[in-house]
C-alpha cells in the first residue's frame, strides 16, 4: 500500500511524501514502478514522480501561489522556480502589462 503523508516525524524519511505503511522510506525506483502502474489504470499517460513534482509546480505557479511558496515545497530556490516554470508564468506578464497600461490611460484622462 502506498501512503501520502510521511509517517515519520524526525530523520530522513520525515520529509518524504511518499512512504510505505510503516513510514520507511520507498526506494526511488520502486516508486516510479508503482507511480507508473498506478496512472496506467487510472486510464492517464505513464507518469514519473518526476513528472508528478513539475505537475505541482507547474500547477500551483498557474494558480499564482508565490513563487517562494513554490520554492519551499520544492526545495529549490525562487530563481529555479521562476526559471525552469518561466511557460507558466507569460499570462502574469500580460496581465501587469494590462493593469499599469490602464493606469497610465485613466491618468491621462482626468
Amino acid at each position: 500500500m502506498l501512503i501520502a503523508g510521511g509517517w515519520p516525524t524526525a530523520g530522513v524519511a520525515a520529509d518524504l511524501v511518499f512512504t510505505w505503511p510503516d513510514g520507511s522510506a520507498i526506494h526511488p525506483d520502486a516508486l516510479s514502478k508503482i507511480i507508473a502502474r498506478l496512472s496506467a489504470e487510472a486510464g492517464l499517460p505513464r507518469i514519473t514522480a518526476h513528472g508528478l513534482r513539475h505537475s505541482f509546480a507547474t500547477a500551483a505557479v498557474a494558480a499564482r501561489v508565490p513563487v517562494e511558496v513554490v520554492a519551499a515545497r520544492l526545495g529549490n530556490t525562487a530563481r529555479v522556480v521562476q526559471e525552469v516554470y518561466a511557460h507558466v508564468i507569460p499570462a502574469d506578464d500580460h496581465a501587469a502589462a494590462q493593469l499599469v497600461g490602464d493606469l497610465y490611460r485613466s491618468a491621462g484622462t482626468s
